[in-house]
């Protein structure tokens, strides 16, 4: 029988279309990622041009705004393309194989929902914009409308990714012969059913009990696969349709581009571009080498050792998950070859890759002054001296499980510690990485610079130590760009949907009402507290950290001023409860970064990792009885 050739045709402009989009999404996240480079340079050049020439600029400033803007929103599509979008997958994992790529086509509709909503009227913010010959408020002469252009040419090249990615789900369903399975996972009809049905119960309550319908929206639609950065966009979005009509939509992009309009933000993308130069250049490999020789002769040393690497890598890259995914490829092959228990080698990695959001530059006290407004920097010194204490915590644990563990053995081969000459011949190999945090931190607690400033120094930095020594050569360089876009983009999405779903929030006055409430139940600072860690750590076992971070911290911040509890404090307080969301099943992501790096089996990691959470609920009480270990430093800098 002859094959149809008008059908072949089809199937093949289809390829073609798809593969376009493909490369559209593909380019805009190289562009993106090519920005954030830029922006390091120009932030570099405005703090030398205010301190070391003494003409301060504005310039960089408002500059560097933008292209965050447009960096932040051009990346979302590729973002979506390769997959780096934080999904809640606990429940879909127990599906059957067709059951799952329903949901996942589901998940891709309201993805597409929300890019149609957010370019719709984002075409409209930037046709007024471009119409009036808006300006920058600032400097009068740089023109506005070229960042919400980008923010609406992101938007649309996440629309037709999202479409695409849609129609591949529904030829996978209708071509795709899947293995039959017995029982409730192998419903698609009726789960799907299910699902519509309690996102109409929410949208129902939404209006009449904000709360009550929030946490039924934010179950339904975050646990059926639903990306969360969309997902808590699309809520928000629902919440000011049924609250104010369709004409309040408007709002959205408006809300979209005022959360990325700060300078401060832009210190998130910048530390994470300077940790993936150093982690593509080899340095950490080197960081590791300096940390075995001085303390790996002892009984547990090259456990111990590898947590002091993820302290000093954490001190560069500011993120958890960068943290777990450089030191768990270096590490975990060298602990399991010299005899560790495989559960101990994975949980201590994994917990290791928490102290990327305690110790300074962390990802977790960006965000969090980000959304308060407090000095990112004063937040980064509260956290430096919890984060030490907890990184010699966790090596002195590892040190005391090896000890007691009869059956171990010696970690170096040749029974000896290294000499002072090999010693001194790592610290020549990794001097440059290891004074980066000395610069970055000194620079900060002393006032010389921001916490901007100090990203763009710290990018700076990275590229000239890789390619004076030749770390990196011209081919490596798509692949930091597009790592570093993937992150950002994770990131900075996240981001905007929550303050899509805060304003939301803020609107429906869901923090003073629970302001009111805590303050009419008469509870003492330590029961809320209390009651506060308990909700954080089921939340956490649920939803990425950032997330948590942006969603919780808006609505509990009128609460800790209206208690009187310092700032700074409960900022530490909060970032620790994090780092347990970081590793706790089902949803921490250390855990499946060390599944993915150690192809380990996930029981192994989740129950090597149970290790180590008795030492993050200690650094908790030792931070609450101690209170000045976190306000001293913030306290006393410039």
């Amino acid at each position: 029988m002859e094959r149809d050739p008008s059908g072949k045709n089809k199937k093949s402009l289809l390829s073609r279309g798809f593969a376009l989009i493909d490369g559209i999404s593909s380019i805009a996240g190289m562009i993106s990622g090519s920005m954030a480079v830029c922006c390091a340079f120009i932030v570099a050049y405005g703090a030398v041009s205010r301190y070391i020439l003494n003409h301060p600029t504005v310039w960089e400033m408002r500059l560097t705004i933008y292209m965050l803007i447009g960096f932040g929103f051009l990346s979302a599509g590729f973002g979506l393309k390769e997959g780096s979008h934080v999904r809640v997958d606990i429940l879909l994992n127990l599906l059957s194989e067709r059951t799952r790529v329903v949901f996942d086509a589901i998940a891709n509709l309201f993805v597409v929902l929300f890019g149609f909503i957010y370019s719709f009227y984002g075409i409209k913010l930037f046709s007024r914009s471009f119409l009036i010959g808006e300006v920058d408020h600032v400097i009068a002469t740089m023109p506005v409308w070229p960042a919400k252009a980008a923010m609406s040419i992101g938007m649309i090249i996440l629309l037709i990714q999202a479409i695409k990615l849609f129609v591949e789900d529904c030829q996978l369903i209708h071509q795709k012969k899947f293995q039959k399975s017995v029982g409730w996972r192998d419903r698609p009809f009726v789960l799907v059913l299910i699902f519509f049905c309690l996102v109409a119960i929410g949208l129902a309550t939404l209006k009449v009990y904000p709360a009550l319908g929030l946490m039924v929206l934010l179950v339904t639609l975050l646990f059926s696969g639903i990306p969360v950065a969309f997902g808590l966009g699309l809520i928000g979005m629902a919440g000011f349709y049924i609250t104010l009509g369709h004409k309040m939509l408007i709002m959205i992009p408006n809300i979209g581009y005022a959360s990325l309009n700060t300078f401060v933000l832009i210190a998130l993308p910048l530390f994470i571009l300077a940790g993936q130069i150093i982690q593509q250049s080899g340095m950490s490999e080197k960081i590791f080498k300096v940390c075995t020789a001085f303390i790996g002769h002892i009984r547990g040393g090259v456990g111990a050792a590898t947590i002091l690497s993820c302290g000093i890598f954490a001190a560069i890259s500011g993120s958890s998950v960068a943290n777990a995914a450089t030191m768990g490829t270096i590490a975990i092959p060298q602990l399991l070859k010299l005899g560790y228990k495989k559960r101990l080698a994975y949980g201590l990695v994994a917990a290791g890759g928490t102290l990327g959001i305690l110790i300074p530059p962390s990802s977790g006290m960006i965000l969090f002054g980000v959304v308060t407004d407090e000095s990112i920097g004063k937040l980064f010194m509260a956290g430096l001296i919890p984060g030490i204490m907890l990184m010699c915590l966790f090596m002195l644990w590892v040190v005391f499980l090896e000890r007691r563990d009869k059956k171990g053995r010696e970690f170096r081969k040749e029974g000896n510690r290294a000499s002072w000459k090999e010693r001194i011949s790592t610290l020549r190999a990794g001097w440059a990485a290891l004074l980066l945090p000395i610069i970055m931190l000194g620079g900060m607690y002393s006032g010389i610079f921001t916490a901007t400033e100090a990203a763009a120094i710290a990018v700076l930095y990275a590229l000239v130590i890789t390619i004076a020594s030749r770390e990196i050569k011209i081919v490596d360089w798509p692949v930091i760009i597009r790592d570093c876009t993937r992150n950002i983009s994770m990131i900075l999405m996240i981001f905007i949907g929550a303050m899509i779903l805060g304003s939301f929030v803020t609107m429906a006055q869901v923090p003073q009402k629970l302001t009111g409430a805590i303050v009419a139940a008469d509870l003492a600072n330590w029961q809320f507290l209390v009651i506060l860690m308990v909700f954080l750590l089921i939340m956490g076992m649920f939803m990425e950290a950032g997330a948590v971070t942006l969603v919780i911290v808006p609505v509990l911040y009128p609460v800790i001023l209206a208690l009187n509890i310092n700032i700074m404090w409960f900022a530490v307080f909060f970032v620790i409860n994090m780092e347990l969301a970081c590793i706790t099943p089902p949803v921490g992501l250390n855990l499946y970064i060390i599944q993915r790096v150690s192809e380990a089996n996930f029981k192994d990691v989740a129950k090597g990792i149970a290790l180590f959470v008795p030492i993050l609920f200690l650094m908790l009480l030792i931070v609450w009885l101690f209170p000045q270990l976190s306000i001293w430093l913030p306290s006393s800098m410039n």
